[in-house]
């Protein structure tokens, strides 16, 4: 179970490259190059672990497909980041066509139905299962970091703040079905989290170009007042050269 990031590294120094094991899926990383255990990793090396056994059931191989359709890269960003705009749909269809697709191939298969999944096919799904959903609340807890790192102490925006602690809350209910099996369930409630992140970001953005602008605006103001004491300036210069032009006039005339 992976409660956060890790990342593996070859040396660009070395001669051979490293094979790694994840959840019996055989990663090779070559020299100068490195595996990240990002969220969008930890699907795609669920995907490699169910697709062997998508012949086994037609939910399994609804599944495969799934996976492959969450994987979209118009859905992301970057491994660690879903599109904000976008997201939303990694986690509904993630939760709808993959996880409840596998919990009936697994409630089958207990009950021993025609269809039942090998035991090998069995242990696969679940272990899917399992790295979809860590992989779906690392999304939601990126982005719950990356609001709080961003935020100052002079930064406090109501608005932020509630959207933060509704995330976190949905954070908080995912676990409770996570650890209580029903993945589903705490799917949806990691989307939400991350749904509330991604306002809270949002409002923080546009409260800190509001304040940028106020402060053009005040920058503005400042400048056309100097501007204005300038030109006060150079108008008491002309009066004042105006003035000692009269007095020489005058003297010149006494003479």
């Amino acid at each position: 179970v992976f409660e956060g990031l890790f990342l593996i590294e070859n040396s660009a120094d070395s001669t051979d490259s490293i094979l790694v094991t994840i959840a019996g899926v055989e990663i090779t990383i070559s020299p100068g190059e490195a595996f990240e255990a990002n969220p969008r990793a930890l699907k795609e090396i669920a995907l490699l672990r169910l697709e062997p056994y998508a012949d086994e059931s037609k939910q399994v191989s609804h599944a495969v497909r799934g996976i492959s359709k969450i994987l979209d890269s118009k859905l992301w960003l970057d491994g660690s980041h879903l599109h904000p705009k976008k997201g939303d749909e990694v986690f509904d269809q993630e939760r709808r066509r993959v996880i409840r697709e596998l919990l009936h191939a697994l409630r089958d298969t207990e009950k021993g139905k025609k269809d039942a999944l090998s035991p090998e096919a069995a242990q696969a799904a679940m272990v899917t299962i399992n790295y979809l959903v860590q992989a779906d609340r690392l999304l939601a807890l990126i982005k719950i970091g990356e609001v709080r790192a961003s935020l100052t102490l002079d930064d406090v925006e109501t608005r932020v703040e509630k959207e933060l602690a509704k995330a976190e809350e949905e954070l908080a209910k995912g676990d409770v079905d996570r650890d209580s099996g029903a993945p589903d369930k705490a799917v949806q409630h990691y989307g939400k989290s991350w749904r509330h992140a991604v306002r809270a970001m949002d409002h923080y953005v546009r409260a800190m170009d509001h304040d940028a602008k106020e402060g053009n605006g005040r920058d503005k103001d400042e400048h056309d007042d100097a501007r204005e004491g300038n030109g006060r300036d150079r108008d008491e210069d002309d009066d004042a050269r105006e003035g000692n032009s009269k007095d020489k006039d005058e003297h010149d005339d006494d003479d």
